[in-house]
């Protein structure tokens, strides 16, 4: 296991001591991690999201207008995506792929979502998305609230809502540092959900439950992918109606490279072949094709149209993994 850095001691006595703090207390700075506020249980989160609430947050307000010239899949839509077929949702790695559902206090549409994957650990009740979904990106730095994974998540075309693999509030999550939601580089997050109680025997972890995770592998800034895959949620565009109007997991494989364009992107994975659309950030970056041992992670999706998207880099992953996973590297 890597050495613990003492910012990532002083976390772990934090979340181990249980002792309530204000929300100021949980982001020192931005040479700590940044801890959220523990959730307000597993039942309430699941009670506050109903059908109505979970059907309102997929209309969201950011879409791109910038496609890709070069769409891998000549079946792409102008964003390059393609619909992911239902019997994908059975197995890696769509399966652990899902929705991640929450609310921005103050917002006028409060409901909103974004996607998030399931990642191979320890602990095995870990997801990792984009830091701007656990966190706002206005100034003053509220975290949102009532947040909740449901993997596999979709639409069926008479509005019944298909959920296969349980609904996961979160519990806590973690943040490189306190303003990485508006980090170009840092945009990532690792959170940790409840277990699913069980009437007979110990609780059911989320990877027991969905049958898998997503490996982590970091990287560093000089390092290309040949292939990878985004998956995720883009949602409905509020502005026109007319995109994704049925809540569904899409795709979108790419070529990746270095853009040097200046110090921040250069840390980043430049894509190709792909416009990723609000609703897809958190989304896994997935590493095609997959290998006997299941698929890695490289990254997450967090901008929108054809900007470079944030790695898991050494100095943002590890620490808040090993601080959403007890101490343990992966």
């Amino acid at each position: 296991m890597q050495k613990l850095s003492l910012a990532l001691l002083g976390a772990l006595a934090l979340i181990a001591s249980g002792h309530s703090h204000a929300q100021e207390a949980f982001c020192p700075g931005d040479d700590q991690i940044c801890i959220s506020p523990e959730g307000p249980g597993r039942a309430a989160i699941v009670d506050f999201w109903t059908e109505d609430r979970m059907k309102e947050a997929w209309t969201v307000f950011g879409h791109g207008s910038t496609g890709p010239d070069n769409p891998l899949d000549p079946g792409a839509d102008f964003y390059g995506y393609t619909l992911v077929p239902p019997s994908s949702y059975l197995r890696p790695p769509h399966a652990l792929t899902g929705i991640l559902f929450f609310e921005e206090p103050g917002s006028p549409t409060p409901y909103k979502h974004c996607s998030a994957s399931v990642i191979r650990s320890a602990h095995q009740n870990l997801i990792l998305t984009a830091a701007h979904c656990m966190r706002s990106t206005a100034s003053s730095g509220t975290w949102h609230r009532n947040l909740m994974f449901v993997p596999a998540y979709s639409e069926r075309e008479d509005g019944v809502l298909q959920t296969p693999y349980e609904k996961w509030p979160v519990e806590i999550a973690f943040l490189p540092f306190a303003s990485a939601a508006i980090s170009r580089y840092a945009d990532i997050a690792v959170a940790r959900v409840y277990a699913l109680p069980s009437v007979i025997g110990p609780d059911r972890t989320l990877e027991s439950v969905v049958g898998g995770s997503l490996q982590p592998r970091m990287s560093t800034a000089s390092v290309t992918f040949p292939l990878v895959r985004f998956v995720g949620y883009p949602g409905l565009n509020g502005f026109n109606l007319v995109q994704y109007p049925i809540a569904a997991q899409r795709q979108c494989e790419t070529h990746t490279y270095i853009d040097d364009a200046d110090e921040a992107t250069a840390r980043m994975v430049g894509i190709l072949n792909c416009s990723p659309q609000s609703g897809n950030s958190g989304g896994p970056i997935v590493q095609m094709p997959g290998n006997p041992g299941g698929y890695d992670v490289v990254g997450v999706m967090a901008y929108i149209d054809m900007n470079p998207q944030p790695r898991l880099l050494p100095e943002t992953f590890l620490p808040i993994y090993q601080a959403a996973n007890d101490g343990v590297a992966p």
